[in-house]
């Protein structure tokens, strides 16, 4: 058993967990290559370990980092180490989040995937222009934000999906460096709870003190960004109620309304126009094949 003294407080950790054995730092290292071509930032759109903005072997957080090493011994498939940031580096929304989830992010190494947070954020996304598809099921699937981003306040998962304030504090100095290089004014930032609220606030430099949170709140900031607040789409807020998808949808038509109609592109298929287009092939088809008997049965008339 190793204890180790972090942050003024004693930790046991197994012995066998070897917390150098990970280099500490890939800044410099070229990002991974996406054998499918869809990436543009990273992998599979996801943010390069630069060491800077993200450390994909970051450790810290000694309790974050022997969790996380508890996680791969229990489920050697899932992703457990940090999630990196996913989305467009130019994006003029970005989602400030808490933490993966255990058996969310942190098993699929995407923010939000995998989890029933997940359900309702990427359907909103895609509802108001910001995703090329309602849901999220993996690093791979395809999906792409569009002028939309989304980190979270502390990139590794955290025992019970609560992180200390000191490891709130210790993980904001890479979205500190993320927002000071690509959030310039004129940014909207989405926080999802009280968390990401306060965290977005410090790396940007200002005392969250100045700013309550509540759901719904706009905050002009005087570093040129907008802030926009809403309670966390996890399920226990939306299955209490404290949080409706008609409350959620509301924050993000804010959004919109504040950046503008969504950038040109390919048209995105909505449900109903899909069931429709199905529809009208199956009358077509149908169409078609009662025309294709009737030329048949004239031709044996003829002959």
């Amino acid at each position: 058993m190793a204890i180790i003294c972090y942050a003024s407080r004693w930790f046991e950790f197994p012995a066998c967990i070897d917390f150098v054995q990970i280099p500490r730092s890939t800044r410099g290292r070229p990002p991974l290559s996406n054998p499918k071509g869809k990436a543009k930032d990273g992998l599979w759109g996801l943010w390069p370990s630069d060491g800077v903005v993200f450390d994909r072997t970051c450790t810290l957080c000694p309790r974050l980092a022997a969790f996380l090493a508890k996680g791969r011994e229990a489920h050697p498939d899932y992703w457990c180490a940090p999630v990196a940031p996913f989305g467009d580096r130019r994006a003029r929304l970005v989602i400030v989040g808490l933490a993966p989830g255990f058996h969310g992010a942190n098993a699929t190494g995407r923010p939000f995937t995998g989890d029933f947070a997940g359900v309702l954020l990427y359907r909103t996304l895609y509802r108001y222009g910001f995703a090329s598809r309602p849901e999220s099921v993996s690093r791979d699937d395809g999906l792409e934000l569009i002028d939309c981003r989304i980190t979270n306040s502390v990139k590794c998962v955290p025992p019970g999906n609560k992180p200390l304030p000191v490891e709130i504090r210790t993980c904001n100095r890479y979205l500190a460096a993320e927002l000071e290089r690509h959030a310039p004014p004129g940014t909207v930032l989405l926080a999802m709870g009280s968390v990401g609220h306060q965290a977005a606030l410090r790396a940007l430099g200002l005392k969250p003190s100045q700013f309550a949170f509540s759901h719904g709140a706009e905050h002009r900031l005087p570093t040129g960004q907008t802030l926009l607040d809403s309670y966390h789409c996890s399920r226990y807020n939306t299955q209490t109620g404290r949080l409706t998808e008609a409350m959620f949808e509301r924050v993000f038509a804010r959004a919109r309304e504040l950046l503008g109609p969504a950038p040109r592109g390919p048209a995105r298929a909505t449900p109903q126009a899909t069931a429709g287009a199905a529809s009208a092939d199956v009358r077509s088809a149908g169409v078609s094949s009662r025309r294709a008997s009737a030329r048949a049965k004239s031709g044996r008339a003829k002959s």
